[in-house]
């Protein structure tokens, strides 16, 4: 080519070809493909098109085909490396892979033996387990019977100790009772606790059959009821001042042969017979109750034979005129002592004659003297009986009832009937004895 001055202008030089890096060159490569394949995975070139153009990449790195050609070689060797690389890569990963397997086959082979050797493990160590509870198990029963064997050793040791108190306790009230002329009343009473205690105990365990249980409650009843009975005397001789029956002591035919023969209760004292009431409360309610009632029955005996209503039967003599007793005989009828042995059956009759008293003690125009006998009774009784019953027993209430209910009877005797007072239809002599009673 020609310029404006004449001259030839020449061509500009080609282009001097770059030396590309064979490696960039397959990285780029790679980026495309892995963008084509992965498109979430971020660009690794510059590139933002997808859609790879092996004609358009070449032209950008490459501007003649000659840069081309020389760098070829070069591009040969270094792909021809990388594919020997991922080669050796793909056969490591294979080979790695494949001892994986190996590896993987001889762990579950080892787990299974291991899970085997556990299992067996399992049932021997369960094996020994259901032994040792067998073992328990037995250890336990014989425990338990060693347990009730020794429950039944100690209860049988408890039983004979009680048997031979008993035995021991009988004796010694054996010798109380029977001692003479006084019972030792205080020993006898704990003792009589004692054996009652225990008889009730052999009672509750079933032991009340065996012969020896049965001599021992027979000795014992007998020597209850020879102290109830001596003691009912006792009472009698203090109150009546007269001998009194023999008494058998207790348990006579199985009392040793030198025990003391039967001899009469003498006059006891306050304190003996405070004592004496001590063996009655030991003996029970039953035996408390006979000897209140039998003390309040003899205590109001003369009242009875005194005071009693009777019919009105008039004896004649041969001239037609009735016997009556005089006052005379009343007056020293009422001096007789309470409890004494006086001949009570000659009691003065009614005296129908009109004008003169009515000194019949029993009648109603004398109910005054009913309670002035009753007062002087008390306080005999408490001379010779004071302090001797317990307060619980209530002697004289029971002794103020028994005086009232028996009055109640004769009074209402007096007033109708066959044992009818004269003066039942007299109002003032009926007026005088409800002032005298209330």
């Amino acid at each position: 080519m020609s310029g404006a001055g004449g001259r030839v202008a020449s061509a500009p030089p080609p282009p001097r070809a770059v030396a590309i890096d064979p490696n960039a060159l397959l990285d780029a490569i790679e980026s495309y493909t892995s963008k084509s394949s992965s498109p979430k995975q971020p660009p690794s070139t510059s590139t933002p098109d997808s859609n790879f153009d092996p004609i358009d990449f070449l032209n950008q790195h490459y501007t003649t085909e000659s840069a081309l050609l020389t760098d070829l070689p070069r591009l040969r060797k270094a792909a021809s490396h990388r594919i020997a690389t991922l080669n050796t890569s793909v056969s490591d990963a294979i080979q790695r892979q494949s001892e994986r397997g190996t590896t993987s086959l001889d762990d579950v082979t080892r787990a299974r033996t291991t899970i085997s050797n556990l299992h067996t493990r399992i049932q021997v160590i369960q094996s020994k387990a259901e032994q040792s509870e067998r073992t328990v198990r037995t250890i336990t029963g014989d425990m338990k019977r060693l347990d009730r064997a020794k429950r039944h050793l100690q209860h049988t040791i408890t039983t004979l100790k009680r048997l031979h108190m008993l035995a021991s306790a009988v004796d010694q009230l054996e010798v109380c009772a029977t001692l003479r002329p006084i019972p030792r009343f205080s020993e006898a009473a704990h003792l009589i606790d004692a054996t009652m205690q225990l008889l009730g105990k052999f009672e509750e365990e079933g032991f009340s059959g065996i012969s020896q249980i049965k001599d021992l409650k027979e000795r014992v009843g007998g020597m209850r009821s020879g102290l109830y009975e001596f003691i009912l005397q006792a009472f009698r001789v203090r109150s009546t001042g007269q001998d009194a029956a023999p008494v058998t002591p207790a348990n006579v035919t199985d009392a040793p042969s030198d025990a003391p023969t039967p001899t009469t209760p003498q006059l006891l004292s306050k304190e003996s017979l405070s004592d004496g009431c001590q063996v009655v409360d030991a003996l029970g309610l039953e035996f408390t109750h006979r000897l209140i009632d039998a003390f309040c029955t003899e205590q109001l005996s003369p009242y009875t034979k005194l005071f009693a209503p009777k019919k009105n039967v008039r004896q004649t003599t041969s001239a037609g005129t009735s016997k009556t007793s005089t006052s005379s005989d009343v007056m020293k009828f009422l001096k007789t002592p309470i409890g004494g042995s006086s001949n009570v059956s000659e009691r003065p009759t009614t005296n129908t004659k009109s004008g003169k008293p009515n000194e019949d003690p029993a009648c109603l125009d004398q109910i005054e003297r009913r309670f002035a006998w009753f007062r002087r009774l008390l306080r005999s009784i408490d001379e010779s009986f004071g302090n001797v019953f317990p307060h619980a027993w209530q002697v004289h209430y029971t002794l103020t009832t028994s005086f009232f209910e028996g009055t109640r009877a004769h009074t209402l005797a007096l007033l109708h009937g066959s044992c009818k007072d004269r003066d039942a239809a007299n109002a003032t002599i009926l007026l005088k004895a409800l002032q005298k009673t209330m």
